[in-house]
């Protein structure tokens, strides 16, 4: 796994037209690619920290990308390789292909929505990546939420972090 990364990187330095991308408002006939994409990162993401901190089923995942004002997409030769989504100031989801990580699409799909707006977003405290992602655009910790013990009701059970740039 970690060869691909490598390689893209490679290529990227090498072949700067192959990386070239592009963010653009995503269109209600690419809500299912989106989605599925959104997913399966999430998915990912849930198995890496060993709990589900993100529990929505596909179905789930795309009616909130329906209800959400603001979606953009990443762009690499026509095909959606990354998506956020956002409501007024908060930057609700973002995923990008892990074949496409760390070449700042990440960074340019926050910074388009900064400019529509987003000042902030939520973090589970375990989703250690997404943290160190965020604070390294300049985003700090403005509050911290923690589920008090034996509150069966709490509408998230983990550790959320509140970021603010």
């Amino acid at each position: 796994m970690k060869r691909v990364k490598d390689l893209d990187k490679e290529r990227c330095e090498e072949d700067a037209e192959s990386c070239r991308y592009t963010i653009q408002p995503l269109s209600d006939e690419e809500i299912e690619s989106a989605g599925a994409l959104l997913y399966q990162r999430l998915a990912e993401i849930n198995h890496g920290v060993g709990k589900v901190l993100y529990s929505a089923t596909l179905p789930e995942t795309l009616q909130f990308l329906r209800e959400t004002s603001i979606l953009l997409g990443a762009y690499v030769e026509g095909e959606l390789v990354g998506i956020l989504a956002a409501e007024e100031d908060a930057i609700e989801r973002i995923a990008v292909d892990k074949e496409w990580i760390r070449l700042g699409i990440g960074s340019a799909l926050i910074s388009a929505a900064e400019e529509q707006g987003a000042s902030y977003i939520d973090i589970y405290r375990d989703n250690e990546g997404a943290v160190k992602f965020i604070e390294a655009l300049g985003y700090g910790i403005y509050d911290l939420t923690e589920p008090e013990a034996g509150d069966l009701l709490a509408e998230v059970p983990y550790a959320m972090m509140h970021f603010m740039k």
